[in-house]
């Protein structure tokens, strides 16, 4: 076939609409956003569930099980990620990343921020293999801070500590593992409340607090600890 300007919009035409995987590199500048909460334990396009702890984005064209190296551009912080679900469908944005993925960026709090999207998976076999130990080692990171909280101190679901000397939260549960707790914080922030986690050992067993809210006063949780019963949890007030 010859090389002709109407042969090269005929490849791109192919490689963007066919998912067919790429064999070159390839970078893209534009806006990230994040998805959670309700998302959280769904299936995605792949037909992978959805873990906002794990990192992983949703691109409309990348085919499944891309890597991308992603940076945030106002702060050079940068995440590995495999593409596993579809979007984003917001006119502007080019990639919708995990929650954990979001906050690696530091892009929590804006919401959205510009990215630069670099393909890694299909470099050469030497370089994907460093870069796919890079990404298992900031996917454990996560789980391995939060294996070593320790016991009666109060941290928020990103790991960071607070002394509370004083108040009231209601406890929603007591958890085995450190995956199902998480997925009760998402589940409290998806509401609208701040979740803490404390650890304690019960005959020998270690448990895993989950307390949302921080209150002053004892009404004021008392008064939410009946909106949570309606959602459904058998949960009572906690002084911190």
């Amino acid at each position: 076939m010859k090389w002709n300007k109407k042969n090269s919009w005929l490849i791109l035409f192919l490689i963007f609409n066919l998912n067919i995987p790429f064999t070159h590199a390839f970078d893209s500048k534009g806006i990230a956003s994040f998805y959670a909460g309700m998302f959280h334990g769904k299936k995605t396009a792949s037909g992978e569930i959805y873990d906002m702890y794990d990192l992983t984005a949703a691109h409309l064209k990348f085919p499944f099980g891309t890597f991308l190296k992603v940076t945030n551009l106002s702060n050079n912080k940068w995440v590995i990620v495999k593409i596993n679900d579809r979007g984003p469908y917001i006119k502007g944005r080019v990639i919708d990343l995990s929650k954990e993925a979001a906050r690696q960026l530091s892009i929590i709090k804006p919401g959205v921020t510009k990215i630069k999207m670099e393909v890694l998976a299909k470099s050469s076999k030497k370089l994907q293999k460093k870069w796919l130990l890079i990404y298992e080692k900031q996917k454990n990171r996560f789980l391995n801070q939060t294996q070593s909280f320790e016991e009666r101190k109060i941290y928020s679901q990103y790991g960071n500590i607070f002394n509370f000397n004083s108040g009231f939260g209601v406890q929603i549960g007591a958890f085995k593992t450190i995956n199902n707790a998480l997925a009760a914080c998402t589940r409290m922030e998806y509401k609208g409340y701040t979740p803490y986690l404390c650890i304690l050992s019960v005959n020998g067993e270690k448990l895993i607090r989950v307390i949302a809210g921080h209150y002053d006063a004892e009404t004021k949780a008392k008064l939410e600890l009946k909106k949570i019963e309606k959602l459904g949890y058998n949960c009572f007030i906690k002084t911190y």
